[in-house]
């Protein structure tokens, strides 16, 4: 450690106007270190392929090309751009929106869960409906995963975004 006579000599070494430009260099090396950790912590999208199913009535081939049950996952995605906050990272929230704003059960959620798995969730965020199917997930998948449960779509954004 410097003692002060050596520290006030290497300050008077230093010219002030250099001072200024160390100042201002700290400064862009504090963006420049910002930047890099938004990058750094920005999350990786990952893409998912459900399994195929077998179609037994029009009414279920509609479905399945409509976009249907992916209404809370739009919804979370909306909600979170609208508040400027992330959601958690190793996410997958499942459930689908009728239209009077209540939560349509999903009706394969053991399938959904070890595909979420599969795919490298580390969280599952799911109706509270389908609580009862869980329990025929195995120990390993459910000791590797966290399943939350929603009632609503407020419950589900307030589980759903990051701390």
């Amino acid at each position: 450690m410097k003692g002060d006579e050596e520290i006030l000599a290497s300050l008077d070494a230093v010219p002030l106007d250099e001072w200024k430009d160390k100042l201002a260099a700290v400064a862009g090396r504090v963006m420049s270190a910002r930047a890099q950790a938004a990058k750094i912590s920005e999350p990786k999208a990952v893409g998912v392929k459900l399994p195929s199913a077998t179609l037994k009535t029009p009414g279920a081939f509609d479905a399945s090309k409509s976009g249907a049950f992916l209404g809370m996952p739009a919804l979370l995605s909306f909600c979170g751009a609208m508040l400027a906050k992330s959601l958690k990272g190793g996410l997958v929230a499942v459930g689908g929106l009728n239209l009077g704003g209540g939560i349509d059960p999903v009706h394969n959620a053991v399938s959904v869960a070890e595909l979420a798995l599969e795919k490298g969730a580390t969280t599952l965020l799911i109706p509270i409906s389908a609580r009862r199917q869980l329990n025929e997930l195995s120990d390993d998948m459910a000791s590797k995963i966290s399943i939350l449960f929603y009632t609503d779509a407020r419950d589900a954004l307030i589980k759903a975004l990051a701390d």
